[in-house]
């Protein structure tokens, strides 16, 4: 960590999954002097996630989401059509 930050080369940095431990992402918070821009947690349909979006909204941090489609949870409703719709 102290290459990068001595050397000035890093403007934007992203994590993942730093949604389950509070405590890392206070740190990450408190001691990093290039915040990061982006979070990559998984959020679908079955895991809107909406507590841990609110929690970083006023850090300025971006949600991206991995497992867009649902996963398991889905049970593959996301890939099946009806015709009965």
């Amino acid at each position: 960590m102290g290459a990068w930050r001595d050397m000035g080369k890093v403007r934007a940095l992203g994590i993942s999954n730093f949604d389950v431990n509070d405590e890392a992402f206070e740190k990450i918070m408190i001691e990093s002097r290039v915040k990061p821009a982006v979070l990559q947690i998984e959020c679908h349909s079955y895991a809107q996630r909406l507590a841990i979006r609110d929690k970083v909204k006023p850090y300025g941090i971006h949600i991206t989401c991995w497992f867009l489609l649902g996963g398991a949870m889905s049970n593959g409703a996301l890939f099946s059509l009806s015709s009965d719709k």
